[in-house]
């Protein structure tokens, strides 16, 4: 493929709120997408613009001309605010950039990109580069924002706002209507004339109609925003402790008393609380906190840094209103390593004085933290720490030293239990009785320790779906979890999960959507939402989950084997065997579950011999995580040989196959539904027991 190197004005625009409105209304922001598309596209052919990509609810283009990208960016935000449907934000930079087939690559779209992201809404931001090729033209006006170290780039950027000096009509002396130009187009403001005098009484009643009128309007708005900012303020982003360490090994703790903070407020009701993974994604950034208070629609945020000295510590704690940057509330704590158990109650507590909270008695008792002995705690939030990375086997070393300072501490069982038992399920040793039996054992400890512990009957919710096909337990220990703490986006979509197996789509929406408002980065629930749509048959609602979970956590591996899926469903089937081929391309090895879509593929399109060696392929992947058994049994259900499909469906069960859940719900099989191997397979597998 050709590639070029030449200097453009690259031009990002993203939507205000959008991650939130999508956990709130899917409907209402696919609409915004399309009509973000409509404003766009002829805008930017009009001042010769190349429209690049559409990257979620962001789009990016390239200019030849400075003046090109301003002048588009300008009447872009005019058009938005004359819609009055979304805001937007726009941010410009001349660079060097790569030109490669249909994309833009380079540090020049890297720092457009970045500009975009620190951009008020409605504004246009812009380098210092595109501010010196227009601060002498007539057309337009700069004023200067900040310097800011952009993420990724090595040297602060100037960064400036363009003026729009449009936005009030001004008044003509000789009371004829004037036009103001806006680079290629001319916008016309009429106003009255300066003569017929004689209706001077006419128009004064009309005027203080109208005062009362505007405030009246006036009035009932700032009632309205008002009563708002009083809702507002009662949903907080805790976002994780800066680790000011020369040698920044204290990263775990800045990360797990924040996390340990969430934890505490996720069970109070009154309070809305931002999860882990959307108050995480700001680590490292250096934005402003109002920036960061509207983009997880926020009013309070909770901040922090530890420094260490030897052994103590000192660490800062402020409580800020993202509306004004007010600071409510600030401490410093000096301390011993051996007193930082208390201070993450001190700061939860304070958070509930300061808000005016009013909690039931099991709220107050969830909010404490059980006593712990303060070296254990350390280890504890090492071990959380290692959990959150995904790390299994090091969680499980560190929960067991919890256990063994404090065997009292009730968190530490829930993680173990947690730990073992997706170290069991991705090495698919589900036939060692030992180990399963242990982690069900930690976790049951958990619960007896602590009646109120969320994470402990998620954790045995978690064994009985996953390890023992006990779905009807399952449920039970789920919906206690999520009885305990309905605002814990992770123990929601972890039964999301389980409810999509078994084919409660209605429920995933339901909890999914709950887990998306107070955690609109976690990735779970877009991919819980994707596959509730995808097997529900609405494969729109499908591509716009999957399109979410792009834009906000790029392309990855499991995103293209989702996409291969949907668009078989879709029976896109010359599409599905080019996205294959791309992969292979690029150097990607095919899954099993790819294989095997490849296979029934060909087969629609009538390419049988192209058919028949996918199906000889999948066949002969020797991966043990694959799932090839069900997939080949898959395969043969769409080529119609259903007795090779029940062969190759016994193998799958008897291996206890990860994605045999799926019998239930896959459309492959669905003509198979009434065979009495199939119901017998349904209810060996426990599926009649849910």
């Amino acid at each position: 493929m050709s590639s070029s190197r030449q200097l453009a004005a690259i031009m990002f625009t993203d939507i205000v709120g959008y991650t939130v409105l999508m956990g709130q209304d899917e409907q209402r922001a696919f609409e915004c997408l399309r009509k973000n598309r409509e404003i766009q596209k002829p805008i930017i052919a009009q001042f010769s613009g190349r429209w690049i990509k559409e990257l979620g609810d962001g789009v990016m283009a390239t200019f030849n001309t400075v003046s090109d990208a301003v002048n588009a960016a300008v009447k872009i935000q005019v058009v938005c605010q004359a819609a009055n449907d979304f805001q937007l934000r726009i941010g410009i930079h001349l660079g060097e950039v790569v030109f490669e087939g249909d994309d833009v690559f380079g540090d020049g779209v890297n720092i457009a990109a970045r500009i975009q992201a620190v951009a008020k809404p409605g504004s246009v931001y812009v380098s210092e580069s595109v501010h010196h090729n227009v601060v002498n033209k007539k057309d337009f006006k700069t004023n200067f924002v900040k310097e800011e170290l952009l993420k990724n780039v090595e040297r602060p950027v100037r960064i400036y706002e363009i003026i729009r000096d449009n936005d009030l009509p001004e008044i003509n002396r000789s009371g004829q209507p004037f036009s103001k130009t806006l680079g290629n187009d001319t916008v016309k403001h009429e106003v009255f004339p300066a003569k017929h005098s004689g209706k001077r009484n006419a128009i004064a009643a009309l005027l203080l109609f109208l005062l009362v009128a505007a405030g009246f309007f006036l009035y009932s708005i700032f009632n309205r925003i008002e009563k708002e900012e009083k809702g507002f303020e009662k949903s907080i982003a805790v976002l994780p402790f800066i680790d000011m360490t020369p040698q920044h090994d204290v990263e775990y703790l800045g990360d797990g008393l924040a996390e340990e903070i969430i934890n505490s407020l996720t069970s109070i009701r009154e309070l809305k609380v931002i999860g882990r993974t959307s108050s995480f994604q700001f680590k490292g950034e250096k934005l402003d906190l109002r920036a960061i208070g509207e983009k997880l629609a926020v009013g309070i945020i909770l901040e922090g840094s530890i420094q260490k000295f030897e052994d103590h510590f000192r660490i800062t704690a402020q409580l800020v209103r993202t509306v004004d940057n007010f600071q409510i509330w600030s401490e410093r704590y000096d301390m011993e390593q051996t007193n930082i158990f208390k201070i993450q109650d001190n700061i939860a507590a304070m958070i509930v004085d300061k808000l005016q909270l009013t909690l039931s008695a099991l709220e107050k008792k969830q909010i404490v933290k059980n006593e712990i002995i303060p070296e254990a705690y350390n280890l504890f939030l090492k071990g959380l720490y290692q959990y959150k990375a995904q790390k299994f086997n090091e969680a499980q070393d560190y929960m067991k030293k919890v256990i063994e300072l404090d065997s009292t501490y009730a968190p530490a069982y829930a993680y173990l239990g947690l730990s073992k038992s997706w170290d069991i399920f991705h090495a698919n040793r589900w036939q060692d009785t030992q180990a399963v039996n242990e982690a069900l054992a930690f976790s049951q400890r958990s619960i007896e320790l602590d009646p109120d512990l969320a994470e402990g009957y998620s954790s045995i919710g978690l064994i009985a779906w996953s390890l023992q096909n006990d779905f009807a337990k399952a449920r039970i220990y789920f919906e206690k979890s999520i009885e305990l703490n309905p605002a814990a986006a992770l123990i929601l979509n972890r039964y999301c999960y389980f409810l999509v197996w078994m084919g409660n789509f209605e429920k995933v929406s339901q909890l999914a959507k709950a887990a998306m408002r107070v955690d609109p980065v976690d990735f779970n629930s877009y991919t819980v939402l994707y596959f509730a749509s995808l097997y529900s048959g609405r494969l729109d609602e499908a591509a716009g989950y999957l399109n979410e979970r792009k834009r906000i956590f790029g392309q990855d591996r499991a995103v293209a084997s989702m996409e291969v899926r949907l668009r078989f469903d879709q029976g896109s089937y010359k599409k599905v065997i080019q996205l294959c081929d791309s992969l292979k391309a690029k150097g990607e090895s095919l899954q099993a579950y790819e294989v095997y879509l490849l296979a029934g593929a060909y087969f629609k399109l009538k390419q049988l011999k192209e058919s028949k060696a996918m199906l000889k392929q999948l066949k002969s992947i020797k991966d043990p995580n694959g799932d090839v058994c069900y997939h080949t049994a898959l395969a043969f259900a769409i080529l119609h040989e259903t007795d090779s499909c029940f062969t190759y469906l016994y193998k799958a069960y008897e291996s206890h196959e990860k994605l045999f859940r799926t019998l239930k719900i896959e459309p492959a099989l669905q003509e198979l539904r009434t065979d009495p191997r199939y119901v017998k397979l349904y209810q060996d597998y426990g599926f009649d027991k849910y």
